[in-house]
């Protein structure tokens, strides 16, 4: 049996609408977001519409200690990937955590799943999904 490191691990990872940081050092997250809706009368919408988010990720060490990558990959319904952000964070005994902020301006296109996989040294770690639907115009 071996001793491999375990970590990091996902502690909060979610796409919101705002994060407010207080002088104590923690933060107020609000809007939580995981599905949007939009009236059409046709499948599709008849032009993209950007959606103005903030994704929250919040990663815990484990034992893995070091220099890591922290990638962020977005993904279309399609299946296309979307555009990504990496960022190298320090993990160690002092600081055993990662918190990264990341503004995005979601392009919604058209309904499904749109999804930002979150990922460490080339390993998954968690997928945060948004859900968009089409409604009848009321």
């Amino acid at each position: 049996m071996t001793d491999a490191p375990s970590g990091p691990f996902v502690a909060m990872a979610v796409a919101c609408h705002r994060i407010d940081r207080q002088p104590d050092g923690t933060m107020d997250v609000s809007g939580i977001v995981d599905g949007l809706a939009f009236a059409s009368r046709a499948d599709d919408l008849a032009e993209p519409v950007r959606v103005p988010l903030t994704l929250l990720v919040v990663l815990r060490a484990g034992s893995i200690r070091g220099l890591s990558e922290v990638r962020i990959q977005g993904r279309y319904p399609s299946g296309e990937e979307g555009p990504a952000v990496a960022q190298r964070v320090r993990f160690s005994d002092e600081s055993p955590g990662a918190t990264l902020t990341v503004p995005v301006e979601l392009e919604v296109i058209s309904p499904g799943e749109y999804a930002f996989d979150v990922s460490c040294d080339g390993h998954l770690l968690t997928r945060v999904s948004l859900v968009v639907r089409l409604t009848p115009p009321a």
